[in-house]
């Protein structure tokens, strides 16, 4: 055999080889994603209940009295939009922004860590009142987070983290951005205002609903009243929930308020009916509850929920 053809013949193999080697490698790589899609069908409930309207366009017309200058209502396990009034415009947050503030605490933190209180003993707006030098366990700073809506409980929370208050911040805005929100900016954990910190009712829905998947946050947001001890178990801290809807309206299970002069009365409220659960987000009211009250009637005057079965495969 020739020696130009023996080379040929030997880069035709080698090339041949290289190409059955790809094929290879792409099938393996169709079938681990096709594994993926696989398990995560089946992890899928054999039937759900989707909102079905019931109401006309002239009943939508009754909340047109709301004080509220944004509002959504969601249905939590379908996503689907129950009703929304500039629900994408950017607002105010207030102390929505502690819903946050948790969802990283608990991310970098063990709940018995202890925290040591320093000048966030001087916060504005909202506090329990620390004493400087104070030690209190994370899990208790959430409590008077969520429960008391304590700036200064935000403030410990985002001083001790690592890297600092400022790295505290910058996770909370990766959160958001983990979590799709589109109109979201923070600056800082407590809810203060600020022009550059910024939400909105579509992004405080589904801040809301991460929140209620961690068992210990959706526990505190729907506690009325406690009391947390610092480390020593000299000091006290009795938390009454700010929220005048829990434990007065049936069904309610928190979220959170948040009131500043800039963003007016905010409002994020979850209800539980039966398995199904919905969100509900006022921003900029005039009167929260009385108006969250005059939404939540509203949801259940003018939807049923119909069970579907999805398609044979």
């Amino acid at each position: 055999m020739k020696p130009a053809l023996l080379v040929s013949l030997v880069i035709l193999a080698v090339g041949l080889g290289g190409l059955w080697l790809v094929i290879h490698q792409d099938l393996s790589q169709k079938q681990a994603q096709l594994q993926t899609i696989s398990a995560k069908l089946a992890q899928l409930p054999t039937e759900v209940e989707v909102p079905v309207f019931t109401g006309t366009a002239r009943d939508i017309q009754q909340l047109a009295t709301i004080s509220a200058t944004a509002a959504l209502v969601i249905d939590k396990e379908t996503g689907a939009q129950l009703y929304a009034n500039n629900s994408a415009e950017p607002r105010y947050p207030a102390s929505t922004v502690k819903m946050m503030t948790a969802i990283v605490a608990r991310q970098i933190y063990p709940l018995d860590r202890l925290l040591t209180v320093r000048e966030e003993a001087f916060a504005d707006g909202s506090t329990i009142g620390f004493q400087i030098g104070e030690q209190l366990t994370v899990r208790d700073l959430l409590a008077i987070l969520l429960i008391h809506s304590g700036n200064d409980a935000a403030f410990v929370l985002a001083n001790n983290a690592p890297g600092g208050y400022n790295h505290f911040v910058e996770l909370m805005n990766l959160q958001a951005k983990e979590l799709g929100l589109t109109s979201t900016q923070f600056v800082n954990s407590s809810g203060l205002d600020d022009p550059e910190q910024q939400t909105s009712a579509e992004d405080l829905a589904k801040i809301g609903a991460r929140l209620l998947e961690d068992p210990l946050l959706a526990q505190f947001v729907r506690t009325k009243y406690l009391t947390v001890s610092d480390a020593s178990g000299r000091i006290s801290h009795p938390l009454v929930n700010r929220d005048e809807l829990l434990g007065v309206v049936p069904g309610v299970i928190g979220i959170k308020t948040g009131t500043t002069e800039a963003a007016g009365e905010n409002l994020v409220t979850a209800v539980q009916a039966g398995n199904r659960q919905t969100i509900l987000v006022l921003l900029g009211s005039s009167q929260r509850y009385p108006e969250m009250t005059q939404l939540m009637r509203w949801v259940n005057s003018h939807y049923s929920w119909k069970t579907v079965r999805p398609p044979a495969e």
